[in-house]
């Protein structure tokens, strides 16, 4: 089997957009950070999405743009736990690597 992507799941401030940027560029590759891709997306920060319109709003723009990424190839994620952690859309995004 071909690594298609690598996810990096993990609690704020961990490091996995300084080892994403790393891991990417070594392997040639794009790298995206979730959170960073949805306030260009947004244009708000996340703070103003969720203060403007609330957590759930959020979650929502999260997991749509976590499914944008599921085709994407050669590709290093960072992502917050909280999409990833939950059983089902884990199991659901696995199916498309």
């Amino acid at each position: 089997m071909k690594i298609k992507r690598v996810v990096l799941i993990g609690f704020r401030a961990t490091g996995k957009s300084t080892v994403g940027r790393l891991l990417a560029q070594r392997l040639s590759w794009d790298f995206v950070d979730l959170d960073d891709y949805l306030k260009e997306k947004l244009g708000k920060s996340i703070r103003e999405v969720v203060e403007e319109a609330g957590w759930g709003v959020f979650r929502e723009a999260e997991r749509k743009a976590l499914q944008e990424m599921r085709g994407r190839k050669k590709l290093v994620l960072a992502v917050g736990e909280e999409q990833l952690c939950i059983e089902r859309r884990w199991r659901a995004w696995r199916r498309g690597v």
